[in-house]
C-alpha cells in the first residue's frame, strides 16, 4: 500500500504528469483507501477506479485508458519507482521516434542491476523449449537460438528496437 503511494508521489513530482488514473482490480486490504489518502495531498488530480472483481490486467488497463484523452500514456505497476524527469525523457524519445507505437524502459532491480525480461525477444517454440529444457546449460543443442532474455547483454547507448517489452 505504501509502495503504491510512493509511486504516486514520484509521478506527481514529475512536471510532465497531467493526471493519474489508478485502477484497483479488487485488491485486498486497504490499498484503495491508502491510495486515496496519499493522493489527496498531491498537486496532480488522481482518479481511483475500484473494480468489484479482478478483471485482469488488460481489461484494467483498457478501463483506465478509456478515461484519458492525451497523446502519451504511461502504464506502470505500483511497485515501481520513477526517477525525477523520467517522463520528460520518455516523451522526448516518443516525439523523436514518431513511428514508434510504444516504449519500454530499462527496468532495474533495487540493487541497480537490469531486471530479467525488461528487454527480450518474442518467445517462439524453439526459444521456449531451449530455455525450459536448459539446453544451453547442458551443451546439448547446436545452433542456439537468440536468447529470449536480453538482460546481461550490453545496454544500448540510447533508444533501440527490441521485439518485445515487458512491465516485468
Amino acid at each position: 500500500e505504501a509502495i503504491a503511494v510512493r509511486l504516486l508521489a514520484d509521478l506527481a513530482a514529475d512536471p510532465e504528469t497531467a493526471e493519474i488514473i489508478v485502477v484497483d482490480n479488487a485488491s485486498t486490504g486497504r490499498s484503495s483507501a491508502c491510495i486515496r489518502v496519499g493522493a489527496a495531498s498531491l498537486a496532480v488530480p488522481v482518479e481511483v477506479i475500484e473494480n468489484p472483481e479482478n478483471r485482469g490486467f488488460a481489461k484494467a488497463v483498457n478501463q483506465g485508458l478509456a478515461q484519458l484523452a492525451t497523446d502519451f500514456v504511461l502504464i506502470v505497476n505500483p511497485d515501481c519507482r520513477m526517477p525525477h524527469h523520467t517522463l520528460h525523457r520518455l516523451i522526448e524519445i516518443m516525439q523523436s521516434e514518431p513511428q514508434a507505437g510504444m516504449l519500454g524502459c530499462c527496468i532495474r532491480n533495487p540493487d541497480g542491476s537490469e531486471q530479467r525480461g525488461s528487454r527480450r525477444y518474442l518467445p517462439d517454440p524453439r526459444r521456449s523449449l531451449y530455455r525450459v529444457l536448459g539446453l544451453g546449460r547442458l551443451g546439448l543443442a547446436r545452433g542456439e537460438p537468440k536468447g529470449f532474455d536480453l538482460a546481461g547483454a550490453p545496454l544500448p547507448a540510447g533508444p533501440a528496437p527490441v521485439e518485445a517489452i515487458s512491465g516485468a
